[in-house]
């Protein structure tokens, strides 16, 4: 199953990798790298540190969807499966220093909340 996790060690800098109107860019591959950079734990690292095998091939490029990109599995949550209805994800996009943004996948609401909540992470990658 989907890992809790904070969205990052570091709660306090701004990391520029803010989303603070719309939906979102979708970018959650650079945003992931950004705080890869100054997170020595946290959601970031789950979703990097995250590898699939699939008839004998690795896949380890994965990283935390972007605030656009998480939204979209929300809407496209019956087909991709397995995601929790009831917890919040997170996003790699931040809100403010010591915000980021979590997807409520039981309502689609998306809000910004403290970097030391404990939210789901859900590693996607590229394809």
């Amino acid at each position: 199953g989907d890992p809790l996790s904070v969205w990052c060690n570091n709660v306090t800098d701004l990391l520029g990798v803010d989303s603070r109107s719309g939906t979102g860019a979708m970018d959650g591959a650079a945003k992931t790298t950004v705080m890869l950079g100054v997170c020595t734990t946290g959601a970031a690292n789950l979703a990097d540190g995250y590898t699939a095998t699939v008839n004998g091939v690795v896949y380890g490029d994965w990283f935390l969807p972007s605030k656009g990109e998480l939204n979209q599995m929300y809407v496209n949550k019956n087909v991709i499966g397995g995601l929790r209805s009831a917890p919040s994800y997170w996003s790699s996009s931040e809100y403010y220093d010591g915000l980021a943004w979590l997807q409520y996948f039981s309502s689609g609401y998306q809000n910004s909340y403290g970097k030391s909540y404990a939210g789901y992470v859900r590693p996607v990658r590229a394809f």
